[in-house]
């Protein structure tokens, strides 16, 4: 069976560009007089188009890493294993957060808890909660780790897309809690930058684990979509 891993990547980079025009043109060009139009493109927002292909690319970074831990023939170590599993795992859950809204969820559990969150507003809690959860698993994993960078194979691409996932969804969101008015138009550009990098990052983790799992057992034609 063979997949287009090349056809995979630019139908998502389409798809993500096409929303995002529609957010420029209802909230900046046209700004559309309807509530249940702009919902729909809000990226901003969720239970909406944005955040089900957003959470739908996450859920193919999820496949794609248990995919590869499944693969006997590939020759990976058990630790090897043990990591993608584990990756896999963690972004399901983000994939499963994305549209389930948890860490927003999480700040008003923690206010009600007595923890408040330190940041302008009381937002963002999780900024702080979810790295320590990561770097938890991270030395459950260590090992599995070290040989996961050790394979050339789609690492550059993969790595450079986490940077870009943790850039958007964390550094620029965190800069908006401080530099950006709910209303104005720095609320809007914050917000377009941090969900282009998100998405962006989303598009070359799919890439670089299309790359990297190039040699399984299923083929995944393609896998180097950003070099052909």
């Amino acid at each position: 069976m063979v997949f287009s891993g090349r056809r995979l990547i630019q139908v998502l980079i389409v798809l993500n560009f096409i929303l995002l025009i529609c957010y420029v043109l209802a909230f900046r060009v046209l700004e559309i007089p309807s509530y249940t139009f702009n919902q729909w493109f809000d990226i901003d927002s969720e239970h909406n188009l944005p955040t089900y292909l957003s959470s739908l690319q996450l859920l193919i970074v999820a496949l794609l890493s248990a995919w590869r831990g499944e693969q006997r023939a590939s020759g990976d170590p058990a630790h090897l294993v043990r990591f993608y599993r584990v990756m896999a795992g963690g972004f399901l859950f983000l994939s499963v957060d994305e549209v389930a809204q948890i860490h927003e969820g999480l700040t008003i559990l923690m206010a009600n808890l007595g923890v408040n969150s330190p940041f302008p507003g009381g937002f963002g809690i999780w900024i702080l909660i979810y790295p320590l959860l990561a770097l938890g698993l991270l030395l459950l994993v260590w090992r599995g780790f070290r040989a996961f960078l050790a394979q050339t194979s789609g690492r550059s691409t993969f790595f450079l897309g986490v940077c870009c996932y943790l850039g958007g969804g964390v550094l620029v969101e965190l800069g908006s809690y401080f530099f950006a008015s709910p209303g104005e138009a720095s609320q809007f550009y914050f917000v377009l930058v941090e969900e282009s990098l998100e998405v962006a990052g989303q598009i070359l983790m799919v890439a670089g684990l299309l790359e990297r799992n190039r040699d399984s057992v299923l083929s995944l034609s393609g896998g180097s979509a950003l070099r052909e």
